[in-house]
């Protein structure tokens, strides 16, 4: 029985990033959709036999940890850089930026400042590679989003938003291995870290792969997330044929982003958009339908990466509908590359990295703290766990925060079984959930009420009301 399966699939840690699948030497791994909907590889039965004493598929996954973490992997590719620097909560950086691309529509067309889709489309037609990997929507209704490779500036640009839908890179990697060019790769921080593990252990993707570009990632989604945001908005997740995701709004913030579908035909057909505040942001932040690998992962800045793309989550700019990019750059030649261009196709000013780590603050509290308390909970059941870095993280020691930390992994744990047995009815799954939703918000409502501000002020006010009286009483 393979490594990959056993230690990794049949323990519910697989992140479905498809390196193992992709340089098993024999071919015995395909990635394919489980029942709750996220990709895991699983064995072909007439393939070849594993070779003895093999265990590649193993040593490339990035979800086990008992291979190099991302620190160990930042320091040997970053840490001779001339005034590289280092912080825990980002890993190794050069410098970072905030603004965005104002050429060839990458931020109309982009999820948030385009400067991801203009970092790619500059390495192609500059000839620094020769080939991009990114992800692209599909109109296959079984797999609505897959790596592609681009040759073209107009096909990058198609693949210019995000994609809240698991994909894979065995087909992708496959060719990289069977065609010798210069490659740049980008995807979230598990699939970066792949990439890295790989390049370790087969010479031919460390040199044809130049460039790896990271996205900064809060978790990954089942693809049953997007039918059942079909469904929130009014169409049938049993015929969904399209979906178009980061949808923005003019006179909207940035944070109330969309998911644009169209579901049914003819007479049946819907056409909509699900935002943010309809749903949207809820489902995600409560643990609707994640890869439950996830809540097992630390790295929210794509640490084995040459770059780091991330929205502006600062009040000033996650309130402007266009949207605002940040870079974290860690590749010297990257650097110039950007910085060459600040002026003329970019709108760019370097910022402070505590400014950049401020933006992503959730993302580091939900990844560094509550991702902590799954993982010792895990420890204390004896239950199967990758290793993380321990080092890094911090306790929650607030009940109330622990208790939605826990409410909302068993509710990612409940979804993607619940959405099946219950045929994708949209109502009957929200009654299914209910037990957790309705805990989850007590205790939320509770969080704010018991938070340092909020009760400070009732407290002050309590005393104020309390030191009138006793001066009228006096008087």
């Amino acid at each position: 029985m393979n490594n990959v399966v056993t230690s990794v699939v049949d323990n519910g840690l697989c992140i479905g990033c498809g390196m193992c699948a992709s340089i098993c030497p024999k071919g015995r791994l395909e990635m394919r959709f489980n029942e709750r909907g996220e990709y895991n590889p699983v064995e072909l039965k007439d393939s070849a036999p594993c070779p003895e004493k093999c265990n590649l598929c193993y040593q490339v996954c990035p979800a086990h940890g008992d291979t190099k973490n991302e620190t160990d992997i930042g320091r040997e590719l970053y840490s001779d850089v001339d005034g590289m620097q280092y912080r825990k909560e980002t890993g190794y950086y050069l410098s970072s930026y905030l603004g965005y691309s104002n050429s060839n529509g990458h931020r109309e067309n982009g999820a948030s400042g385009g400067m991801a889709t203009w970092t790619l489309e500059t390495l192609l037609v500059t000839g620094k590679v020769d080939a991009v990997a990114c992800v692209e929507r599909t109109n296959n209704p079984e797999k609505f989003f897959e790596f592609k490779l681009c040759t073209t500036a107009e096909e990058i640009r198609k693949c210019g938003r995000s994609a809240y839908y698991p994909v894979e890179t065995s087909q992708i990697i496959r060719h990289i291995l069977e065609n010798d060019s210069r490659y740049a790769i980008i995807g979230l921080p598990c699939v970066c870290k792949a990439i890295r593990l790989a390049q370790d252990k087969i010479p031919k993707l460390k040199d044809r792969i130049k460039y790896v570009l990271g996205i900064t990632c809060g978790h990954t989604c089942s693809k049953y997330f997007a039918e059942y945001l079909c469904a929130l908005g009014g169409g049938d997740p049993h015929s969904l044929h399209d979906i178009v995701f980061r949808i923005k709004a003019p006179n909207e913030p940035a944070s109330n982003y969309g998911m644009h579908f169209r579901s049914g035909t003819g007479k049946t057909e819907r056409i909509g958009v699900i935002r943010g505040r309809d749903g949207f942001g809820y489902a995600f932040t409560s643990g609707f339908f994640p890869i439950s690998g996830c809540f097992f992962c630390d790295d929210v800045f794509a640490e084995c990466a040459d770059v780091a793309f991330m929205d502006a989550w600062l009040p000033e700019y996650a309130v402007q509908p266009e949207g605002h990019s940040i870079v974290l750059l860690r590749n010297p030649s990257l650097v110039a590359i950007i910085s060459s261009q600040i002026g003329k196709t970019l709108n760019l000013s370097e910022i402070d990295v505590c400014t950049t780590i401020l933006s992503q603050r959730n993302r580091l509290y939900s990844k560094r703290r509550k991702n902590y308390v799954h993982y010792r909970d895990a420890l204390k059941r004896g239950k199967p766990t990758p290793k993380m870095r321990e080092s890094l993280m911090r306790p929650i020691h607030n009940p109330i925060h622990c208790a939605i930390a826990r409410t909302v992994y068993h509710l990612a744990d409940s979804t993607g079984d619940i959405w099946k047995r219950v045929n994708k009815d949209i109502e009957l799954f929200d009654s299914e959930i209910k037990q957790y939703t309705r805990h989850l918000k007590w205790y939320r409502y509770a969080a704010v009420i018991l938070s340092p501000s909020v009760f400070g002020a009732v407290l002050r006010k309590i005393l104020k009301c309390v030191g009138k009286l006793r001066k009228e009483a006096r008087e």
